[in-house]
């Protein structure tokens, strides 16, 4: 059947709010991932609105502090500690991530128990949940899939995982987003009793700042110094690749944080510098020569043994994607996306008609 783009005369505001009252008559249970930006925190007060409107009772709202992040927003997040419409778990937990330090990922733990407290970004804040208050033995450390299930530990029946997730913020979430001919909001997760939600998929960035701006509220005040800096509007940690490599920006707009950051990463100071060097063009030009060419860059680029696994995995299932339709996936393109998310995610085909023109790119050969 055939699917194509056509708008109709409801606002995503109607809609977004239509989305949660389904949500809230189809699950057992509903929970709000909250990272203090603005697209949850849009999140959060829809939900508000529509528990509310139902005279339902506090939802629970699970905010992963990934300790590298500015000072204001931890400070605009104790802002919801105590309000009587939703149920704050503040988890400072160890969680596996990414950090992209001079032009490679190097996977780091944050608020690895490991590690000197004197040498986290910040003090753990006394009400921070730790491992063992989510009921997992001590040492243990999470990945981000995993952290989706405990999230709904302690809720009953069927949950549904309400995020801040639109289309509009990249390739990979709009794939994400348009998957399913109806209920596309609701995503399948690593749990059978959960689903993931995005009651907002289809809002634009205009979007998101009239509605907290109709509505009076007030948000993370990074974003207004982000604003002037013309830097992506962003509360994440510092490290991933998307932010690292604008680490020379950061020390002008976001001082504060990149001191934060420079104590427990020196490197960054390197980073910092030749930032604007260190770039993915590089990356390109060495491997983006032919498949055996990306397969060497995970060899060599990703260091960690169990991201290379999965990494190698994900190009070997792209390479055949590849082989079936080569113009929805150049070399260039894949790289990109193995360059920007360590090859942890699966690389969604290129939208057609917006493939660049590439010069003596290799037909997809035998692989390995």
């Amino acid at each position: 059947m055939s699917r194509y783009k056509h708008y109709i005369p409801e606002t995503v505001l109607d809609e977004a709010k239509k989305r949660i009252h389904h949500i809230y008559d189809t699950f057992d249970s509903v929970a709000v991932c909250f990272s203090g930006g603005k697209d949850s925190l849009v999140v959060m007060h829809l939900m508000k609105e529509v528990a509310e409107e139902r005279g339902e009772g506090p939802f629970l709202v699970v905010f992963r502090d990934e300790e590298l992040i500015h000072p204001s927003v931890a400070k605009f997040m104790e802002s919801y500690r105590d309000l009587p419409w939703c149920d704050l778990e503040w988890w400072t937990v160890p969680l596996s991530s990414t950090a992209y330090l001079l032009g490679r990922n190097i996977p780091i733990v944050q608020w690895d128990e490991e590690r000197n407290p004197d040498m986290w970004a910040r003090e753990r804040p006394e009400w921070g949940l730790k491992i063992e208050d989510l009921g997992l033995p001590a040492g243990t450390i999470l990945d981000q899939h995993f952290a989706d299930e405990i999230a709904a530990r302690n809720l009953p029946g069927k949950v549904a995982l309400i995020t801040g997730v639109r289309a509009a913020e990249g390739l990979m979430r709009y794939r994400s987003c348009v998957n399913k001919l109806s209920e596309n909001y609701l995503v399948a997760s690593t749990s059978r009793r959960m689903m993931l939600a995005r009651p907002i998929f289809d809002w634009q960035e205009n979007d998101v700042f009239r509605y907290l701006w109709e509505n009076d509220i007030a948000y993370a005040p990074i974003y207004d110094a982000q604003t002037w800096g013309k830097r992506e509007l962003r509360v994440s940690s510092a490290l991933p690749p998307e932010t690292s490599k604008l680490m020379h920006k950061l020390k002008a707009i976001d001082p504060d944080l990149y001191e934060m950051v420079a104590r427990v990463f020196p490197h960054v100071e390197i980073q910092s510098r030749y930032s604007q060097d260190l770039n993915k063009q590089r990356l390109i030009d060495k491997y983006a020569h032919s498949w055996e060419g990306l397969r060497e860059f995970i060899d060599v680029e990703i260091e960690d043994e169990k991201q290379k696994r999965v990494a190698l995995l994900e190009f070997r299932a792209t390479y055949v994607r590849a082989t079936n339709d080569p113009d929805a996936y150049p070399l260039d393109y894949v790289l990109k996306a193995f360059i920007n998310n360590g090859g942890i995610r699966r690389v969604m085909p290129m939208i057609r008609n917006s493939k660049p023109e590439v010069k003596g790119q290799d037909e997809p050969t035998t692989v390995s």
